[in-house]
């Protein structure tokens, strides 16, 4: 993606405007991870982000693919079997 020069603008006290800034210049990558899924039309009283895939739960699967994309910030978000969620 080509990126085009932007003039530079400022405030009339000649400080820098706040929105000149490279918008993806400063900024990392934060993510929120939804695990709250029940599991039942799965027929398991296992919640659904600890159901394994190939060894590892599909959770793991998903917190594993955001350290590989240097995630600075990660936020789960859990509901049902929130204690058997967080103790993973």
């Amino acid at each position: 993606m080509a990126r085009h020069p932007v003039p530079a603008r400022s405030h009339a006290d000649g400080a820098p405007d706040p929105l000149d800034r490279d918008p993806m210049g400063d900024r990392s990558l934060a993510a929120i991870v939804l695990a709250a899924g029940e599991g039942t039309r799965m027929r398991s009283s296992r919640p659904k982000p600890l159901h394994r895939l190939a060894g590892r739960t599909m959770l793991q699967y998903m917190l594993d693919s955001l350290v590989d994309c240097d995630a600075g910030e990660v936020v789960v978000v859990v509901g049902h079997g929130a204690e058997r969620v967080t103790k993973k």
